[in-house]
């Protein structure tokens, strides 16, 4: 067992940031910068106008009043320019539109200007060769304009940290809900990072062994809830060893979640966290966010300062990840611990969103003493985090074939894989005469019909894709491939095209093409684009 620090130090030492990739700056949000963002030009570019107006020499318009306005000429002595045109070299200033009063090929200046009013002179934002950004600098819409702005069209970052979580526990087995799985990648996904749920892992440790090794293949990072701690049902870490991985550490000095490992293998790595939910999540956030980071190519997370807001009783010998509330007051942050902290105290978690790191050798902490807190803020997600794809195109081209085989392999591969199939034969669902359609009609707000292959739900209103797909991942799938839907805005086309027919969308992510009779049976093309939803 190692030391909190140690093992924070260790995970700093052994792990590497993903190899960076250089893609334009839209595709990398929400990424870090692996390489600084340097200038290649001044900003601005040349001397130019902060006003839309007319660029004037300064001298001419001195004295210059409502009262007694200068008159200057439309071309020769005053010329118009926009916001961001060049200043012409025989101008020094800018009169704003406001100031001036037009009368055919003149205008009167109502208000003198100065040398160099209204005007940004070249350089004067940023100059060439100057730092805007540094590395390890997460891409956010400002890095995106300051990259458009300068003209760079692709950035180096390191790429996001593809992740899978994956239950383990012999109890799964006998059909038992799983709460922990589910818990860990609602906080990866809160992160904003993407997290794929895998089906449980219930064997023993040469089975778990094998599921482990096949997972590795398709993340970065493979976090296993359960089965990490020494007792005979704990197989996670003898698999871990069976796979030869090599073992950065296996128990921390913490409390929750002192079973926690941290491991590597062929590159990828491997976090090991305890079942009992409240030290599950304890670890992910007090160790699994560092690795995360690291991987991610971020600094360091850091605590930050606050004060307790109640006295605390521990037992000192282990470092404290204790879940709470921090709240401002005037200018000191607030922590509240919550009143039950044990490990499957499931109280300790909801609605909190800060954990206080209580030193190892602290007993008794007074109310109002200084303590350090690791903050819980999450980015928001985007619209669509890679989870929600559309396949479109002409009727007859292979559009149900290239999702059957989608699906095939990307279950396959783990996945838990939703499907949405865009109704083509008009407005309504089922004939007017069916039972269900009396139900709507009659005013329902949805109808259920249940079968023994399964249960459909018809609503009386349509709902848009988007929120149709929410619903699904929030129901448990890892991704959502939609047939049709080819005018859905912002969601990731794969366009199954006709030959000879012209194409139903202008940028599809990724293209097929179809012969006569629909798309052939290739593996291999299937098999690239599987792989790169897998990717992303």
């Amino acid at each position: 067992m190692i030391r909190y620090d140690d093992a924070l130090a260790r995970i700093w030492e052994a792990i590497a940031p993903l190899p960076p990739v250089e893609l334009p700056p839209l595709r990398l949000l929400g990424c870090y910068l692996a390489a600084p963002l340097v200038a290649p030009i001044p900003l601005p570019p040349c001397d130019d106008s902060a006003m839309d107006g007319y660029a004037v020499v300064a001298a001419a318009t001195t004295g210059a009043s409502r009262e007694s306005p200068r008159w200057l000429a439309v071309g020769s002595e005053a010329r118009p320019i926009a916001t961001g045109d060049p200043m012409p070299a025989d101008a020094d200033a800018v009169v704003p539109i406001e100031w001036v009063r037009v009368e055919r090929d003149r205008i009167a200046v109502l208000r003198e200007v100065v040398r160099g009013a209204n005007v940004r002179r070249r350089g004067e934002d940023v100059e060439a060769g100057d730092v805007v950004a540094p590395a390890g600098m997460r891409i956010d819409p400002g890095l995106v304009l300051a990259a458009g702005s300068l003209g760079v069209e692709r950035l180096s970052a390191h790429p996001r940290v593809r992740i899978a979580v994956l239950p383990v526990g012999h109890h799964l087995a006998a059909g038992r809900p799983d709460a922990t799985g589910p818990a860990v990648a609602a906080a990866v996904r809160a992160w904003g990072a993407a997290a794929r749920l895998l089906p449980p892992a219930t064997g023993g440790a040469e089975a778990v062994a094998e599921r482990i090794r096949r997972a590795l293949r398709t993340c970065d990072l493979l976090i296993t809830a359960g089965a990490a701690s020494v007792g005979a049902d704990d197989v996670v870490p003898a698999a871990v060893e069976s796979i030869g991985a090599q073992v950065l550490f296996h128990g921390v000095s913490i409390k929750p979640g002192k079973p926690i490992g941290v491991a590597q293998w062929e590159g990828r790595t491997l976090l090991l966290l305890p079942g009992s939910p409240t030290a599950a999540l304890a670890g992910l956030e007090g160790i699994g966010r560092a690795v995360h980071a690291r991987l991610a190519g971020a600094d360091r997370p850091t605590p930050v300062a606050a004060r307790l807001g109640r006295r605390l009783q521990r037992r000192r010998g282990k470092t404290g990840l204790l879940r709470g509330t921090a709240r401002v007051a005037g200018s000191t942050l607030i922590f509240e611990p919550a009143a039950k902290q044990g490990p499957a105290q499931i109280s300790a978690v909801v609605g909190t969103n800060a954990l206080a790191v209580i030193p190892p050798d602290a007993e008794g902490i007074e109310a109002g003493a200084p303590l350090q807190v690791l903050l819980l803020d999450r980015p928001a997600a985007a619209a669509n985090d890679g989870r929600l794809y559309a396949v479109c195109g002409w009727s007859g081209a292979g559009k149900t074939w290239v999702v059957e085989q989608l699906v095939a392999r990307l279950t396959a591969a783990g996945l838990r894989v939703a499907t949405i199939k865009h109704h083509g034969c008009g407005d309504s669902l089922e004939p007017a005469e069916k039972d269900t359609a009396r139900h709507r009609s009659a005013g329902a707000m949805a109808t259920a019909l249940v079968a023994a292959e399964g249960t459909t739900v018809v609503r009386a209103q349509p709902v848009s894709l988007e929120t149709l797909a929410a619903e699904l991942l929030a129901g448990g799938a890892d991704l959502v491939i939609a047939e049709g839907f080819k005018s859905a805005a912002g969601v990731p086309k794969i366009e199954v095209a006709a030959r000879g027919r012209e194409r139903v969308h202008a940028a599809p992510l990724f293209a097929l093409v179809a012969e006569e009779g629909g798309i052939p049976p290739t593996d291999e093309g299937m098999d690239r684009l599987a792989a790169m939803l897998l990717e992303r």
